[in-house]
């Protein structure tokens, strides 16, 4: 006989046998919480905050099961929210685990109970754990958490439109677009990080049938720079959605280079220059196609324009991108094509440092307005 756990009966037992089952204090947890929101979920936009806590308030007020609410999420948002935070707190004590180990381990260990019946919860705390552990410097796990998630997504049929089912009540509009941004969030990030590592990264999209979010560019809420309680910042127009979409945009015009890249070893090199050359000039016509809302300037020294983090981060993996595609082609001879063909190596070097030139202007920006602290986890190979 199979006996089934649940969070709700064992979480606790299994947290305490770890020895990381004390209790939180709300205003620790709610302080984690702002700063994941502000600084991390923006940039690989994963959780719609209205519905987490409304699921929330569901799962542990009216004891309702929610599959927008788990127990793994809570921890996954606080340890990647701990990462803005010192590495130990003063008054909450964890050592010798750090802030962001303590509620990661904790996440960790509920996840391997939800798996037994996961939702859609739990593909957005693997998402987030997948970034806690990158920027823990444990590549491999985190890179098998966002394929993890990716394969969860397509079981819980997050890739196929909702419009059919929300006309018939069997869904409502609010499910259905958090569905649209946990895939697309999932997509974008698992691609990032087989960019980053060199990973081969392949979906047929012919399945996919759910649309990006924010096409109509209309503004999904305001963002505001909160660092403690006592924070105030000034408060801004935020275009998550509309961002959402145009980096998985950038992760599509990507996606053939890098499964050629890292993929596949018997692509001839002329063939794989030519699909170098018509990704470029995708990546450039993207870039020229931004709406203005998402564009940023780095040709002069600007210390005014109230340029958001996350979109100053999205200017950094287009040139990323530009890197990742110019990159195989700096040396003279190796691999290059026989007769040449294409721009050579010397445009190839000139591309890379143009664009590792424009990333360091970005930071620049970054920090004179955020500070490096206050960056997202994707970021932190760049500096």
């Amino acid at each position: 006989m199979t006996v089934h756990r649940t969070v709700r009966n064992d979480g606790q037992e299994y947290l305490d046998r770890l020895e990381i089952g004390k209790d939180v204090p709300n205003d620790i947890e709610d302080h984690l919480v702002n700063l994941y929101f502000t600084w991390q979920d923006p940039a690989s936009h994963v959780v719609q905050r209205e519905m987490y806590q409304k699921a929330k308030v569901q799962w542990c007020d009216h004891m309702v099961d929610n599959p927008y609410y788990s127990e793994a999420l809570r921890n996954s948002i606080c340890a990647l929210g701990a990462a803005f935070e010192s590495r130990h707190h003063p008054t909450f004590v964890t050592f010798p685990k750090s802030l962001a180990d303590f509620f990661a381990d904790r996440a960790k260990a509920l996840l391997d109970i939800e798996l037994d019946c996961p939702s859609v919860a739990t593909v957005q705390a693997m998402v987030i754990l997948s970034g806690h552990d990158i920027g823990c410097k444990r590549d491999a796990r985190g890179w098998l958490y966002s394929g993890m998630a990716m394969r969860l997504a397509f079981d819980l049929a997050l890739h196929v439109d909702m419009t059919p089912y929300v006309r018939t009540g069997s869904i409502s509009q609010e499910e259905a677009d958090l569905r649209k941004t946990v895939f697309w969030g999932a997509y974008t990030v698992d691609h990032l990080w087989g960019l980053h590592l060199g990973r081969p990264f392949r979906i047929n999209m012919e399945d996919v049938t759910v649309a990006k979010p924010g096409i109509d560019g209309s503004i999904s809420g305001h963002w505001s720079a909160y660092v403690s309680p006592d924070s105030c910042g000034i408060t801004q127009p935020d275009h998550a959605e509309l961002l959402c979409s145009q980096r998985a945009l950038l992760c599509d015009i990507m996606a053939p280079l890098g499964h050629a890249l890292y993929g596949s070893q018997r692509i001839p090199p002329s063939v794989l220059q030519e699909m170098n050359q018509k990704t470029v000039k995708e990546l450039k016509e993207w870039k020229d196609c931004l709406p203005s809302v998402l564009q940023v300037q780095t040709d002069e020294k600007d210390t005014k324009t109230p340029y958001l983090p996350h979109v100053l981060l999205l200017h950094m993996h287009y040139h990323q991108a530009i890197i990742h595609a110019h990159r195989p082609w700096m040396s003279k001879h190796y691999i290059q094509p026989q007769p040449p063909q294409g721009p050579g190596h010397i445009h190839a070097r000139k591309a890379c440092v143009d664009s590792a030139v424009a990333i360091a202007k970005i930071l620049q920006l970054y920090e004179e307005r955020y500070t490096l602290k206050r960056r997202d986890v994707t970021t932190w190979e760049y500096s």
